[in-house]
């Protein structure tokens, strides 16, 4: 019997890749290649050259700081005490509340003590909301404040917050008919105070900036709270509702 083997080969290199065989690449020069030529002759370059070693050109010098060639700016202080000095009444920057008189009128007959009885507290917030359209859209709000009712004390009608933009009124005084329309256009012409005081304009924009910005609370003195300008205006603004509700 024959005897069979295993034979195991390796395979060499020579076996597995095939040899490379690069191609011969012959190259042509390039015909009839353009010359690149200078606009100046040797002579010329020299003679500009010569030229120039003659100039006496001083080397620049390097600038100075910005912060050294401007002065700073300096502020203009502005007497907030004399801005309005001799004001005998307010104008409202012409605002005329009495633009339609007529559907004025009708607003405030609400606010009359027998009708404004005879309404329950829809009722009632209902003629509160027709005197804030009325008000905000003759004073012009660019963003008129939102109305929240609250249950507050006594003797606290209500108050303007810029911060949330929000008109708030205490439901427990509103038996008042007056306090009520008053504590409305009151309040609604602090809105407009502070959108002036936001982006100041003129100089009694600025008087409001400054009155907020200094505001005296009537808890530290009673007397310069009721005279400062932001509120005294407020007051008086209001007063041209207050006395025809009660007519």
């Amino acid at each position: 019997m024959d005897e069979q083997f295993d034979i195991e080969i390796e395979p060499s290199l020579d076996m597995i890749v095939p040899e490379i065989v690069e191609p011969e690449v012959e190259f042509e020069p390039f015909e009839d290649a353009p010359t690149l030529e200078l606009p100046f002759s040797e002579q010329e370059l020299s003679e500009l050259q010569t030229e120039a070693d003659a100039l006496d050109i001083e080397p620049l010098e390097e600038p100075e700081p910005l912060a050294e060639t401007f002065d700073p700016i300096q502020e203009v202080p502005i007497d907030y005490d004399m801005v309005f000095d001799g004001l005998d009444e307010y104008d409202f920057d012409g605002i005329n509340v009495n633009q339609n008189s007529e559907q004025l009128n009708y607003l405030l007959d609400g606010f009359q003590e027998d009708n404004w009885s005879n309404l329950d507290l829809d009722g009632q917030k209902e003629k509160i909301l027709g005197l804030y359209d009325y008000v905000s859209e003759r004073i012009g709000l660019e963003s008129p404040p939102s109305i929240e009712y609250y249950q507050g004390e006594q003797g606290e009608y209500g108050g303007y917050n810029p911060t949330t933009n929000t008109l708030s009124i205490n439901e427990t005084m509103l038996h008042e008919a007056d306090e009520a329309s008053d504590t409305v256009a009151h309040e609604l012409w602090h809105a407009y105070q502070h959108e002036r005081a936001f982006n100041p304009q003129s100089p009694k924009d600025f008087q409001y900036q400054f009155g907020f910005d200094n505001y005296i609370r009537p808890g530290d003195d009673f007397d310069a709270y009721q005279s400062q300008l932001v509120e005294s205006e407020a007051r008086a603004f209001a007063d041209q509702f207050r006395g025809r509700n009660s007519a």
